[in-house]
């Protein structure tokens, strides 16, 4: 009986390795993919929604579009980014007072610091997409 059940585990563990499709349904909902058609040129570009045995479904804009998995050439993620993309930095100079040079003007011995402030911000790119799914070639066409 544990032979029987370890060997049919094992059974559905390599069944699930060998889907490709199987990276597709683990892609998490919201994510942003391109998915590429055959015969098309130009990728699909959406909000990834869900994927079943046989189907994709892509959010583009207000609707959502459901494309067969036997049209679907390929399939890219873009992966979650953790954290923000936007960084902020800011310097604070404060100079002592002490004369580098003879002080002009009417105050010549102000003996007051001078702070100057600078700050910034940068906006990181995205990362880039990542292929999930590939269609395999059929034994069929490569005749």
């Amino acid at each position: 009986m544990k032979r029987t059940l370890l060997l049919l585990s094992i059974a559905a563990w390599a069944a699930a390795a060998d889907d490709p499709w199987a990276k597709v349904r683990d892609i998490k909902s919201g994510s942003e993919i391109r998915v590429y058609k055959k015969g098309s040129k130009q990728p699909i570009i959406g909000k990834f929604d869900q994927a079943t045995e046989d189907s994709v479904v892509v959010m583009l804009k207000k609707e959502d579009t459901s494309i067969v998995r036997e049209d679907v050439d390929r399939i890219d993620s873009r992966p979650d980014q953790k954290g923000s993309r936007v960084t902020t930095n800011s310097t604070t100079k404060t100079d002592d007072g002490s004369p580098k040079l003879p002080p002009l003007g009417p105050h010549r011995n102000d003996e007051r610091p001078e702070t100057s402030t600078s700050s910034g911000l940068s906006v990181n790119s995205r990362p880039g997409f990542e292929t999930v799914y590939t269609r395999p070639v059929s034994a069929s066409s490569s005749r």
